[in-house]
């Protein structure tokens, strides 16, 4: 049950090697106009001095935040995990060790919950993309996903991730009921918690307005020059098999080519080409591109409507 009219939230920071942008990110944290929170860091292993900075904001901040730390590097998911489970607050606002919250950001959902009587589990809003050289970008929701029936609002998950994770305001124990993160999944977090979230037709909602700066360019699943993390990729591609496949019917073949061909594509670049983009992986993207049409077709909304419409899950 929420307590309302002012729920405890956490705020849950992500920290691995992020030693650059993590002061900026627990600043930010710090400088919320919704003063009910408790920050909850958790390391996953860093070796550039990461955990020093969490560790003297702890000192700093007695009470306030509370730093959890991995001996060792064992991925996201885990990490996640850690840092939700050590949680005290009813909600959690997830954030990485190198994004910033904006100054409303608690504010803002919590009015939503308000509104709501408490009676959502999770809401998602639209973000705010910057780079090194401070270029921003509004990242819009996708309101065709919202605009769907809890039915095919699951169909839809079968053939992307709907939901933006650097956005999610979750209730705790809505996470607790789904099992958390699942963990095999070793750099993939999110994507499996929102499908077991859609499967209990849990209630998600939009809040259309930014809440968060997401850094673009040193992220887990990509970077700047980087072609792929390879974990990400084979955690991805893992959970599509053994999660999404068994309920596609239908447009399977076609989402199966699609899968495995992003699949190999990204894993010939990370292993023959040094994981590193250039003319040869765009001519190796591009000689791929005709087993990719799939994903080009679910680029329209009214195409994207048939496919849920045909879809039958088995």
């Amino acid at each position: 049950m929420v307590n309302l009219p002012h729920p405890k939230v956490s705020i849950s920071v992500i920290t691995y090697n992020q030693k650059d942008f993590l002061i900026e990110c627990l600043d930010s944290c710090l400088a919320q106009n919704y003063r009910n929170f408790e920050i909850v860091i958790a390391d996953d292993g860093s070796s550039d001095g990461t955990p020093e900075i969490a560790l003297d904001y702890q000192r700093n901040y007695p009470g306030v935040i509370r730093f959890v730390q991995s001996s060792a590097n064992s991925g996201i998911s885990k990490n996640c995990n850690s840092a939700w489970r050590a949680c005290s607050g009813e909600w959690i606002k997830t954030i990485a060790g190198d994004d910033k919250l904006k100054p409303d950001c608690l504010t803002l959902f919590v009015n939503e919950v308000l509104k709501d009587n408490g009676a959502c589990d999770a809401y998602f809003s639209r973000m705010t993309t910057f780079d090194k050289d401070g270029n921003l970008n509004e990242v819009d929701l996708d309101l065709f996903f919202y605009s769907l029936s809890d039915e095919d609002r699951l169909k839809y998950s079968l053939y992307k991730n709907p939901l933006p994770a650097p956005t999610c305001f979750i209730k705790k124990s809505a996470l607790e009921e789904v099992g958390f993160a699942n963990e095999k999944y070793v750099m993939l977090e999110d994507y499996p918690l929102w499908f077991n979230l859609l499967l209990l037709k849990k209630k998600i909602k939009p809040v259309d307005v930014s809440t968060v700066f997401y850094r673009v360019g040193f992220g887990v699943s990509n970077g700047a020059e980087r072609i792929c993390n390879v974990l990400y990729v084979r955690s991805l591609h893992a959970f599509r098999v053994e999660k999404l496949w068994p309920y596609l019917g239908g447009w399977a073949l076609l989402k199966k080519l699609d899968d495995l061909t992003y699949f190999h594509q990204k894993s010939i670049g990370y292993k023959y080409l040094g994981n590193k983009k250039g003319w040869l992986y765009s001519v190796l993207v591009l000689l791929m591109a005709p087993l990719r049409l799939f994903s080009l077709l679910l680029l329209s909304n009214r195409v994207f409507a048939l496919v849920i419409r045909s879809t039958s899950m088995r």
